[in-house]
């Protein structure tokens, strides 16, 4: 060791403390502290069976160790390997509970301890909540009415309005279907006959469960359709012709069948009445056309597929017709008009405008005078039938469904100066028009009504919906939903609903249907969608008790003993900790004595740190932190003095002009 020369008063008297200390009582310097320890809960109510989790928060010079207690009445109860700082427990019951955890801190073999300071940590235990029976929108399916052997796809529209999980049963005439158990549900190849479907729908949460049945849905499986024979399909088209007088002319047509039917023929030959005259003999698919005197006629001929086998009809028809004009060379015949423009078909929906049918003709020449001033007169007709539907230029199909028509015009040129044939006429092309099913678009919901929170008897603020369509007008109606089925709130049928009562505790839980309407041409389309769900949770008025934590200093002021000749003194510092969120503040004190009570307060020392002023007379200084909760109109404060700090200097020195030594403490 160095030598050091000690002043003869005071200096001998602190060497020879120094060798004391090294005696009997050395250990005194290494001695452990009380630890300082503070019990927090992660929150104040749990479930039961939710985990409940309190943390010990200690600090000591050693080695930390925890026993948890549960403390029932005035007797604390050790509970089995809880010696951690964290302690996670259940209860299965509802009640009021109170833990107590005891920290050792242990340091070269000794060790002090100390139980928490808040001997009772009041843990309010709820009943879990319990399952809400879910909310059963509908039952869904592609169609209502099956052939049989199809498929029947079922869905369903469901929401958890508890938070919990879904699990469904679906039941075909009350009775469980096994293994159907997803929100799709598909009956392979149906039966004929009637069927009731529905599904139950059950949420599960926190152990408990609740269950929605939808409503029946009914479904009709058809009898099995009768396969009729096959409609010949015709291979081309019968062309209006014109020939001379006894000029020989065959017609010939083809047909096809693919269900292994016979084809037979018949010819006929229409009236002007629009009779249908039957021709003896004329039973192949080539019939010669009699020529032996002038004039337009008109022939048709049927195809009939016979077919034993088929389980409906055994026999079907298909027909065409053409426009014959015989004429005589010799005399002056009107002329056969020419189709410029012909009939054009197309597809609509059922709210769309259908264009008329229109054609346009001239005069084409094939015999007579070549300033013919004949007139067009027109007819109309559907194919497959010889009733005349218009006489005008043009025609507005008449359907009134999703349906398919195919129509044709006869052009006829009527030229009253003619010596020999006075009419030629001409058929157009058969064109189809097509009329689709149209479904209102779905309005789409752009901005959803938004769930809240309110204390009972406060006000509440409406629940609103925006929503757009392309087509259509919009109109709206709020729904509450209860016990898993939804009702329709009378008068709330606008944007926003005004109606949210917040005059008792309680979860409700609103949506808005959105229904898009278009109107054409005397019917009415709709489509809608719903909202999500907005949940108003209402509760009683909170009055937490508020319960500040002790602040629990995690470094002690450190005293020390300056040199003589020391002009000032290092900061003391100290250190805390809170988690309970609460204001910390700072008060340091002087005292003449070894005590962190009964000091002096420092003026403008109200800071983590502060630097004391030097003299040679001992002064112990601490600090009192305080931590301060606040929540709403309530505040509660707790406050925890730091241990001492002694801070002094040496007496000057001797005459030899040896200077004092500094000693820190700690």
């Amino acid at each position: 060791m160095k030598k050091i020369l000690l002043a003869l008063t005071g200096a001998l008297f602190l060497l020879a403390s120094c060798s004391t200390s090294s005696g009997d009582d050395s250990d005194d310097w290494v001695r452990p502290f009380v630890p300082d320890v503070q019990v927090t809960s992660a929150k104040s109510d749990y479930y039961v069976g939710e985990s409940l989790e309190l943390k010990a928060v200690a600090s000591g010079n050693g080695t930390l160790t925890y026993q948890w207690y549960k403390v029932n009445g005035e007797e604390d109860l050790e509970i089995e390997n809880a010696t951690e700082s964290v302690y996670t427990s259940q209860e299965s019951t509802a009640g009021e509970f109170s833990y107590a955890v005891i920290v050792k801190n242990t340091l070269e073999g000794k060790s002090e301890e100390k139980r928490s300071e808040n001997i009772k940590i009041l843990v309010s235990v709820k009943q879990a909540a319990k399952a809400e029976k879910p909310w059963v929108n509908e039952v869904k399916s592609d169609k209502l009415t099956y052939a049989a052997g199809e498929d029947i796809k079922l869905s369903v529209r469901a929401l958890a309005l508890d938070g919990g999980s879904l699990s469904y049963k679906w039941f075909k005439d009350d009775e469980e279907i096994s293994g159907a158990n997803e929100k799709e549900y598909v009956f392979e190849k149906a039966a004929p006959g009637a069927y009731k479907f529905k599904v139950a729908v059950t949420s599960s949460l926190n152990g408990t469960t609740a269950t929605t049945e939808s409503e029946n849905i009914e479904i009709i499986v058809s009898e099995e359709a009768k396969k009729d024979a096959e409609k010949p399909n015709f291979a081309g088209s019968l062309l209006s012709l014109a020939c001379k007088v006894g000029e020989e002319v065959k017609l010939s047509v083809d047909a096809l069948v693919s269900d292994g039917g016979t084809i037979t023929w018949q010819w006929y030959k229409i009236g002007s009445d629009g009779t249908a005259a039957l021709i003896a003999g004329a039973k192949n698919k080539e019939f010669t056309v009699p020529t032996d005197k002038y004039g337009e006629f008109t022939y048709k001929v049927v195809a009939t597929n016979n077919n034993s086998s088929a389980t409906g009809e055994t026999k079907s028809e298909a027909s065409l017709t053409c426009l014959v004009t015989v004429y005589d060379a010799s005399k002056t015949n009107a002329k056969i008009p020419s189709i410029v423009i012909q009939p054009q078909g197309g597809t609509y929906s059922e709210i769309d405008e259908i264009k008329p049918l229109t054609v346009s003709a001239s005069i084409a020449g094939i015999a007579g005078e070549a300033d013919d001033t004949g007139s067009f007169k027109y007819a109309w007709y559907k194919a497959g039938s010889e009733k005349v539907l218009s006489s005008a230029e043009s025609y507005l199909p008449e359907i009134s469904g999703p349906a398919s028509e195919s129509y044709y015009v006869v052009v006829t040129n009527e030229y009253a100066k003619a010596t020999g044939n006075k009419t030629a006429s001409v058929k157009s092309d058969v064109v189809t028009v097509t009329v689709t099913a149209y479904e209102a678009p779905k309005p789409l919901i752009t901005v959803e009504p938004k769930s809240a929170n309110y204390i009972v008897g406060n006000d509440a603020d409406s629940l609103s919906v925006t929503a757009q369509s392309d087509k259509g007008s919009l109109s709206y109606q709020w729904y509450m939903i209860l016990d898993g089925a939804e009702k329709a709130l009378e008068g709330q049928t606008g944007r926003y609903f005004e109606g949210v009562s917040t005059q008792k505790e309680g979860t409700f839980n609103y949506f808005v249907r959105v229904t898009n309407t278009l109107e054409a041409k005397g019917k009415k389309f709709t489509a809608y969608t719903d909202s999500s769900v907005a949940k108003i949770t209402v509760e009683e008025k909170p009055n937490p008790d508020v319960n500040a934590q002790t602040p629990v200093i995690t470094k002690e002021p450190a005293g020390k003993t300056y040199a003589a000749d020391a002009t000032s003194a290092e900061a003391l510092t100290v250190s805390v900790s809170v988690s309970d969120g609460g204001n910390l503040s700072y008060q340091w004190y002087s005292n003449t004595e070894n005590s962190n009570q009964g000091g002096s307060p420092i003026s403008e020392a109200t800071g983590a740190s502060y630097t004391p002023e030097l003299t040679e007379t001992s002064v112990f200084y601490y600090c009192i932190v305080t931590n301060t909760l606040t929540l709403g109109e309530k505040s509660d404060s707790k406050s925890k003095a730091s241990s001492t700090a002694e801070v002094k200097k040496l007496k000057e020195t001797n005459n030899n002009g040896n200077a004092g030594i500094g000693f820190d403490f700690n």
